[in-house]
């Protein structure tokens, strides 16, 4: 279209669109060192291995005798005192005066300071203001009848910089064109619903290489339909040989709708 309409009286500007911004990186979280576990039966090895590698003469030493009580009685034979008498014989516990004191409440982090715009809202900024700077190079030359043709993933911006630039959209000499619309990630507004505040010319063209489902866009040509919107037009291409060339295709058509529905008056100079 850029290197084709210029032979019918169109003069075109392409506008090269900023890149889009990589993937925010998640926040890093600190190392987790976890220690190693040790099962019952490496313990049992590593005793056996210790008990291997000592000496003899750290050999465990002969017990001794055990002490006898007055009456030649061994200590270790002697009754031993019961549950209950060892219960009988403690001393009680002291009462409670009351209730322990509750730990002190843990106060929450101060806030986190306001970062700058991020790099999203830095791309929609550059991505319209490029729009406007290209339109207004137009009008710096003269050219005021204005068709912006958007492609694919552009047609979001397009009709985002319309409806925000753009607040009067029944002005004459403006007109829009989208070729295999899509939406975009990054738009402040789903297409569809910035689509239904234009109310001027727009060409809805779809191309086999359209990437949309059939009832998405229906469902966009209904609701312009529902806002009786006049000016819009979709037209589906049909499937085409290989012979064919699509290219061609798509520039007459544009070439034709933009004939009858944006055609520019000339305007008369004052003669000096």
């Amino acid at each position: 279209l850029r290197e084709y309409l210029p032979d019918y009286g169109w003069t075109t500007l392409s506008i090269s669109l900023p890149d889009i911004p990589p993937p925010a990186r998640p926040p890093r979280s600190d190392p987790v060192t976890t220690e190693p576990t040790t099962t019952a039966e490496d313990s049992a090895a590593e005793t056996a291995d210790d008990t291997a590698q000592q000496p003899d003469m750290e050999a465990e030493p002969p017990r001794t005798q055990e002490p006898a009580d007055s009456n030649g009685i061994s200590v270790s034979n002697a009754p031993q005192p019961t549950a209950d008498e060892i219960a009988d014989n403690e001393p009680a516990l002291p009462r409670l005066t009351g209730l322990p004191p509750l730990p002190e409440a843990i106060s929450a982090p101060p806030p986190a300071p306001e970062e700058g715009p991020s790099a999203a809202d830095r791309y929609r900024e550059q991505m319209l203001e490029r729009i406007s700077a290209g339109v207004r190079h137009l009008n710096s030359l003269g050219q005021l009848n204005l068709v912006i043709v958007a492609h694919g993933h552009s047609a979001a911006w397009a009709i985002a910089w319309l409806n925000e630039r753009r607040p009067n959209s029944k002005e004459r000499g403006l007109t829009l064109v989208l070729i295999d619309a899509l939406d975009n990630t990054y738009a402040p507004v789903l297409l569809d619903d910035a689509l239904v505040q234009l109310e001027m010319p727009v060409l809805d063209l779809i191309t086999p290489f359209n990437r949309n489902h059939h009832f998405t866009n229906q469902q966009r040509s209904g609701r312009m339909k529902h806002k009786q919107r006049k000016g819009y037009q979709q037209i589906e291409l049909p499937g085409l040989s290989l012979r064919e060339d699509y290219g061609n295709t798509v520039t007459r058509r544009v070439r034709g709708w933009l004939k009858t529905n944006a055609a520019g008056t000339e305007l008369k100079t004052a003669r000096n």
